[in-house]
């Protein structure tokens, strides 16, 4: 912080990124580099309201990190899918989170991901 004539002034940082809410209790699932160092940020919902929000975890190497905010009606997890009503080749996924692949180095959009009864994809 900083004075000016008296009166502090906070410095803001904006950083772009996705989440995507897991569940009621206001988890989301996000990237670690999004986050960064930080330990508390404001979280943008899409009807543009802001909720304060704290890390609960992440892992750098991944690159992933879980966020929890306090839930409201704004706040809607991802819709579940029942696995056993899928047919093959049906999309399962439909938003995406950046995770980093260990064999490339880089990170790999995971956009959707095609249902195939029996096997890991």
């Amino acid at each position: 912080m900083s004075s000016k004539g008296g009166h502090f002034l906070e410095k803001t940082f904006v950083i772009l990124g996705y989440g995507i809410v897991l569940n009621q209790q206001g988890y989301i699932l996000t990237n670690s580099h999004v986050i960064g160092t930080y330990d508390h940020l404001l979280v943008k919902s899409k009807s543009g309201k802001f909720y304060e929000a704290i890390v609960i975890g992440q892992d750098k190497k991944i690159d992933l990190a879980i966020l929890q905010v306090t839930p409201d009606e704004d706040i809607v997890p991802v819709e579940k899918l029942d696995y056993y009503t899928l047919q093959r080749g049906e999309a399962a996924i439909r938003k995406y989170i950046h995770a980093k692949n260990q064999m490339k180095k880089h990170r790999d959009p995971k956009v959707k991901m095609k249902v195939h009864h029996g096997s890991s994809l």
